[in-house]
């Protein structure tokens, strides 16, 4: 690539060399000595010569409301450490042009155009159905129970409701739902220990349990995965999110296909036994970060593709104490990940073949 780098250690040099190069992006770090990332981007974008340059912030802080700050001191985009090469080129290519093969294409057209397809693509979850299944919904305000209620017309399901977590353990038990809908903050009995009774209780143990929370930074999402959850729905949330994380639960039919009797439990079983095992055991041996970040964003995506939160959260978790250098936690996280790989065999091994689905 034909790019002319300027390096500077401070955040006084780059104000400097902003105003006297006119770079056609800045990647700004936010702790520097002299000066910091905020105060040089203020000083940036109130010089005329240097005030419409894009200026990237890049940076360890991961937190939402590090990310809000960021953006509100004038930042035009936002990385969090460790940057991957890909995450890099999509943050540049939304403000410097750039060729894709043969062809010269604006950042801009193409990500509308990207926009565009997929407004015309249907919802994959809005036409699905639930037949004869168990939903409990734990909730101490009427109008959310009621909300999820029309969620589910014109389907034969059996909807149990329960206005704290006391009765949705008790519930739990009598009933033996498929699928629990739990909110956090209730009276009586919070979420938290909701689940802690209905997990260690062997009649309810093998109930899937989903969060229902406004609560939505990292530390609060791992709490929940943490607390055993099998999942966590983030308010407000739409129909096809909640129909699609349902869906990796009970099974359901495709109105326009008919009955959809896919396990992906074999897919992922040999995913974790021959693809994860060995990047797992090739960052531990190493503790080298390029194979701990590797290992890391991998299990991390895994999660998300098959909606397994706990590995989305392990995945994070890993970046961000990379990012920090925190070699303690890093081990402790990779430590953790055979009892992590265990549980979650048995609950899918429990959940998905017991749900009366059956492999491709």
């Amino acid at each position: 690539m034909k790019i002319r780098i300027i390096e500077a250690e401070n955040g006084l040099q780059a104000v400097t060399a902003a105003e006297q190069s006119l770079p056609d992006v800045i990647l700004m770090d936010i702790s520097m000595p002299v000066m910091d990332g905020y105060e040089a981007t203020k000083r940036i974008k109130e010089s005329v010569k240097s005030g419409n340059i894009p200026v990237i912030a890049v940076t360890a802080h991961a937190m939402p409301e590090d990310k809000l700050r960021i953006m509100s001191a004038g930042f035009d985009g936002y990385l969090p450490k460790p940057v991957h090469r890909a995450e890099l080129f999509q943050e540049l290519a939304s403000f410097i042009p750039y060729a894709e093969g043969a062809n010269d294409y604006s950042p801009l057209r193409k990500k509308q155009d990207a926009e565009c397809e997929a407004e015309k693509k249907p919802a994959d979850y809005g036409n699905i159905v639930f037949e004869n299944v168990t939903i409990l919904m734990a909730d101490d305000d009427a109008d959310n129970r009621s909300l999820l209620r029309e969620f589910f017309q014109d389907m034969n399901i059996r909807f149990i409701e329960a206005g704290d977590g006391l009765a949705a353990s008790i519930a739990a038990e009598q009933v033996l739902p498929d699928v629990i809908l739990m909110d956090i903050s209730m009276p009586v009995m919070d979420g938290y220990e909701a689940i802690k009774r209905i997990k260690e209780n062997i009649k309810s143990k093998n109930i899937a349990v989903i969060a229902v929370t406004g609560f939505a930074t990292p530390k609060d999402e791992k709490r929940i995965t943490d607390a055993g959850f099998d999942g966590y729905l983030s308010k407000p949330f739409s129909r096809a999110e909640l129909f699609q994380k349902i869906s990796h639960f009970v099974p359901y039919t495709e109105k326009s296909v008919g009955a959809n009797n896919y396990s992906p439990l074999p897919e992922i079983t040999e995913r974790l036994e021959n693809e994860f095992a060995p990047l797992y055991e090739k960052a531990l041996e190493s503790g080298n970060f390029a194979d701990i970040e590797a290992f890391a964003r991998q299990i991390g995506e895994f999660g998300k593709q098959y909606s397994l939160d706990k590995f989305v959260v392990l995945g994070r978790d890993l970046l961000t104490h990379v990012g920090n250098f925190d070699i303690d936690n890093i081990e402790a996280l990779l430590n953790s990940y055979p009892e992590l790989i265990k549980g979650e065999k048995i609950w899918l091994f429990g959940n998905l073949r017991g749900s009366h689905l059956t492999d491709k």
